[in-house]
């Protein structure tokens, strides 16, 4: 099998996965990023987990504008509160995944999906999201929806100093790894079958 088909196979298994949760308050993103990315290169790709700040807004005619924030608590003036301060993503051939996004689904935007595969922004075509204390991040990645009934957009902007995730709970192996096993032996189902 090529190796553009063996990618393409390896992201339809990854969007039909659903990541999900198993601790109590939070870290969804780690392990799944995590598991998404140990799984890409053990079938032989360069994949990156990155840390993020993840914006999502959506304006609807009529309503207040609807937004949340994951990782970007400075972006919204917002002090850092308690845990990782932060949004686990990984790279891989030119696409951000992003395995953890439809635990950003809300009723404004229920359309969203469990995971989320975008093209990266070329860095020489990158803005800049800037925070009250003028740090900027450079946007790597967009999704964006506009129709007569919603504006809806996504970001993700690098926060590459943000490597607080790896001493969080959810980054041990016993929280990732057997889900890695479990993706790399469907694989290999779907390619022997």
């Amino acid at each position: 099998m090529r190796k553009a088909d063996r990618f393409e196979r390896a992201l339809r298994l990854i969007a039909a996965t659903t990541f999900k949760n198993k601790m109590a308050n939070g870290g969804a993103c780690i392990p799944a990023a995590l598991t998404v990315r140990d799984f890409l290169r053990e079938l032989g790709f360069q994949a990156e987990t990155k840390s993020v700040a993840l914006r999502i807004t959506a304006l609807r005619p009529g309503e207040l504008p609807r937004q949340i924030f994951v990782g970007g608590r400075d972006l919204c003036g917002a002090d850092s509160g308690p845990g990782w301060d932060g949004h686990l993503i990984v790279t891989a051939r030119g696409l951000l995944i992003d395995p953890s996004f439809g635990q950003c689904r809300r009723p404004w935007w229920s359309f969203v999906p469990d995971v989320a595969i975008t093209g990266l922004i070329h860095p020489r075509f990158r803005q800049r999201v800037v925070t009250d204390d003028g740090k900027a991040m450079p946007v790597i990645a967009r999704l964006a929806h506009k129709d007569d009934k919603i504006d809806f957009e996504t970001i993700w902007a690098a926060t590459p100093s943000n490597a607080g995730w790896k001493l969080a709970p959810a980054a041990k192996p016993d929280r990732w790894r057997p889900m890695v096993d479990d993706m790399l032996a469907e694989f290999r189902r779907e390619v022997v079958s």
